[in-house]
Formats: C-alpha cells, structure tokens, sequence
C-alpha cells in the first residue's frame, strides 16, 4: 500500500506537487501543514501520533483536499451563496458559544489564524452544498420505506406527557428602573388574585379581568407544557395538581406563578404525519451517506485526478 509516512516524504521536494487533476493540484507543503495541525491537535488532547497513525492522518487529509479541491470546481453560484450563510453561522454559534477569548484559544491551539479558519470552514461548507445538490437533490424516499422506518423506531415517536393549563406570571425580582419596593408589590397582587381564587373567582374570568387582551397577552393565557420544559418546583406542582384545581403561588428563576390544570395529556405516540418530514430526513441523509464514495470515486475520475510523486511503500 502506498503511504506518505516521514522516510517517504524524504523523497519529495519541500513544495513539490503531489496529486494532479484537472483544475486541481496538492503541494507537500500544504499537506504537511495540515498534518502539522491535526498532530498538534492530538497533543492537546494527550494523545501522541505514532508512524502507523500519522501515515493514516496524512491519507485521510490529502483525500479531503481532493474532495474540496473538486467540489470547489463543481460549485455555483447558488452553492457559493448557500456555503457563505452556513460557515459564518457555524463560526458565529462558535464565538457565541466560547466567548472571543475562547474562541481566539481553540485557535491557537488548532495552529489557525482567524483568516484560515474561515477560509477551511467556507471549503468545507461548498463541498457539503455541492453534495447536497448532486448527490441529495436526485435522492427520493418512497413513502413505504417512510412507514417502515416509522413502525421499526416506534420508540422515538413518543411524545412525553403534558399538561394543558391557564396560568398568571409576574416577575418577582426587579428589573433596571423599578423600585426595591416592586418585588412587594407583585407579590402582593399575586396574593390578591389567589384570595379571589380561593373565594370562588373562576380562573379564566380572572385572566380576563387581568389581561385585557382575552388572556393571551404577556403573563398570562392558556398554554400547553410539556414534562420537562419548565423543571423545578412549578412542574411539580402543576404535574401534580388535579384537573380544574389551582395551585399555591409559586416562585421559581425570578418568575412568579399561579397555574390552574385544564387537562392531563399522557404520553402518546405522534401520528407518521407529524414525523414524515423528520424520516425522510434520516433516510434521505442514510442514502446520501452511502452513494457519496461512488460520487467521489466518479468526480475524480472525471477530473483525470493523479498521483504525480509517488510515495513509498511501508515494509
């Protein structure tokens, strides 16, 4: 088997061009800095790269930069477009996620600057559009296959249960600009609304009193919540309330709460209607996944695609 280990690389010229087709090429150099980046990146981890491991690093990265290399030569305009949105949104939910100082350390650490993080997150993201529409576009999921997949996962459809309720809320802690006093006096008038529970006020007549808008405006309403939603002492209370009763006023993550129970909805298996669109989407990444190898194999082929320096061989 051929290999671009050390003693082979020895062999090649500093920038001297490895692989050859039409409208592509890769250097040595390039590869190695690649390379460079992947072993750098294992070190972070506390992994040291052996021989037999780095010679498998390189195979791997000279076959992705043929990948992209060919799917840049295959890309328009509509995929340019599609790849810009999806790369500045990837590296976008990554600054968010890690902070600026974050992010300019995993950076670091990967051997990137700014610049060429964007640029291999850009070729990354054409190829992927590029697939998408070659590959996925022709892909059709007949609705039988649907429906199999459905019976055979009917343990992933389940929607877990639920509680349909009216509710008031009032902020219990203050907010910029309001008095100290405020956290009182909401405490107060959820206090107040409770007592008129208590004296025989129908919930939804007091939502209406209170929120002019037909009880569909902010802090108060009709709601469906799902077990696992809210979390805390309030899903507790509201699982464990009956139909038709109210609860006690509750305080949870700066929100006051007072809930009356309309309706328990027990676990329940969503219709293949409801869960069509999100099959279709598994078999259609299934199917594309397993027809990718035969499309590179074609696309290099018909780029004439050659090893111009031949590695040696490892004993």
């Amino acid at each position: 088997m051929m290999w671009f280990g050390m003693q082979g690389l020895r062999c090649a010229g500093v920038d001297d061009v490895l692989v050859r087709g039409r409208g592509i090429e890769v250097r040595r150099g390039e590869l190695e800095v690649g390379v460079g980046r992947l072993k750098a990146q294992a070190l972070q981890r506390g992994k040291v790269v052996d021989d037999a491991q780095l010679d498998g690093l390189r195979q791997a990265l000279l076959d992705q930069m043929i990948l992209l290399r060919l799917c840049a030569n295959r890309a328009e305009e509509a995929d340019r477009a599609v790849a810009r949105i999806e790369s500045r949104k990837f590296i976008a939910g990554l600054k968010q996620s890690q902070g600026a100082e974050g992010f300019a350390r995993l950076l670091r650490q990967a051997g990137y600057s700014e610049g060429e993080f964007e640029a291999e997150k850009l070729a990354e993201a054409l190829a992927n559009a590029v697939i998408d529409r070659e590959v996925k576009a022709g892909i059709r999921i007949p609705s039988q296959d649907v429906k199999d997949y459905y019976d055979a996962h009917a343990d992933r459809w389940i929607e877990p249960a639920a509680v349909r309720v009216l509710y008031l809320s009032l902020p219990s802690e203050t907010t910029a600009g309001e008095p100290a006093a405020a956290r009182r006096i909401h405490r107060t008038t959820m206090e107040g609304w409770k007592a008129q529970l208590d004296s025989g006020k129908d919930f939804a007549s007091l939502l209406a009193s209170v929120t002019p808008a037909g009880g569909k405006g902010p802090g108060g309403g009709e709601r469906r919540i799902v077990r696992g939603e809210i979390g805390g002492t309030v899903e507790d209370q509201i699982f464990g309330q009956e139909p038709g009763r109210f609860g006690p006023v509750l305080e949870q993550d700066g929100v006051l709460w007072l809930v009356q129970v309309l309706e328990r909805v027990p676990p329940r298996r969503l219709a293949l209607e409801r869960v069509d669109e999100d099959i279709r989407a598994v078999l259609l990444q299934r199917e594309s996944k397993a027809r990718i190898p035969e499309y590179l194999a074609r696309i290099r082929k018909e780029a004439d695609v050659e090893l111009v320096w031949k590695p040696a061989v490892r004993p």
